[in-house]
């Protein structure tokens, strides 16, 4: 039975002032292993602290838990620009088909692109700088992984140097907060999933999730297998820009969150936290072998369509970086 790896990243966590070369190269090549079959790592030993987290969930709750007339002033793309909330139904990740199926999406979200960017201070004054906090954190530590990717598939610098703005101007990285409602809820509606399923157009995720599962990952066969919560574990996934530069040998794999189905899971409600790591401004994605099934991608390009085709409020000329 196929499942995630488990793969213990001390040696570059941040709990060592610099890692060496060796274990860069060798942690990579764990991490290249578990995607090579899965496209999912878990990461033990990381260094982001429990309390960190811990608490960046309990200021998300408060956040989701304000009413949503407060919530919709900060409304992505309507009242801001790349930070800000989406309320439920405000963005549809789920892939085509569910999507012309008429399937919504049961979550609300937080997005935070520049650590410098305004936020929601006047109804929830411990956000910002709690994002502030873990965002830093998720930056140093993706560094670090970036770097060990590199080394692993032989890429030289190529993965360091195309993600040096990671929340900072110039930069396409974003840390999202996720709230899936309870099931059972009114909020629900006519949503039939909380997230469809889709591949991420990132080059690497970091998942938070905190306690409750849901979350499955697509197999090559077709078989779907649960990512459920390791306490003390990073989950790591590779998004669309690692599929291209390694022409497929390192797939992003389909995931989704599915909806409870038995009481009384269906009244609990679920919260997770992504950061997705994506190429600077102005950087063209490319397989480092030269393959031609695989053409090279403006990411500048890429990612507008993909924020058009999942805000239906994305307009690109409205929101300059």
């Amino acid at each position: 039975m196929t499942t995630i790896r488990l793969v213990d990243i001390r040696k570059i966590g941040l709990g060592v002032p610099e890692p060496s070369r060796d274990d860069l190269l060798n942690v990579g090549r764990d991490i290249v292993d578990s995607f090579s079959s899965t496209g999912f790592a878990y990461l033990s030993n990381h260094g982001i602290s429990q309390q960190l987290q811990d608490y960046t969930f309990t200021v998300a709750k408060g956040f989701f838990d304000l009413d949503t007339e407060q919530k919709l002033a900060y409304e992505r793309f309507v009242r801001t620009g790349y930070t800000g909330y989406t309320p439920i139904a405000g963005d549809n990740s789920t892939n085509a088909t569910d999507s012309a199926a008429g399937v919504t999406d049961l979550k609300e979200c937080f997005d935070l692109r520049c650590l410098e960017d305004a936020c929601p201070d006047d109804v929830a004054p411990q956000l910002g700088p709690q994002l502030r906090r873990i965002g830093t954190a998720c930056r140093q530590l993706s560094e670090r992984l970036l770097a060990a990717l590199d080394a692993a598939l032989g890429s030289g610098q190529l993965l360091t140097s195309c993600h040096r703005r990671q929340l900072q101007p110039g930069g396409w990285t974003v840390l999202r907060l996720l709230h899936y409602p309870a099931a059972g809820g009114a909020a629900a509606g006519r949503c039939q999933t909380r997230c469809g399923a889709h591949t991420d157009f990132s080059t690497l995720t970091l998942l938070f999730q905190h306690g409750v599962g849901g979350l499955q990952v697509e197999m090559s066969d077709g078989r779907w297998i649960s990512a459920e919560p390791i306490p003390g574990t990073i989950l790591v996934n590779i998004g669309d820009v690692i599929e291209v530069m390694t022409s497929g040998r390192l797939r992003a794999t389909n995931h989704r969150v599915l909806l409870p189905t038995s009481e009384p899971a269906r009244g609990t409600a679920r919260q997770s936290m992504a950061f997705f790591v994506q190429p600077d401004q102005g950087t063209t994605v490319a397989p480092l072998d030269g393959d031609p099934r695989y053409q090279p991608i403006d990411f500048n390009s890429f990612i507008q369509d993909k924020f058009a085709s999942v805000y239906p409020t994305y307009k690109e000329s409205d929101w300059k970086c």
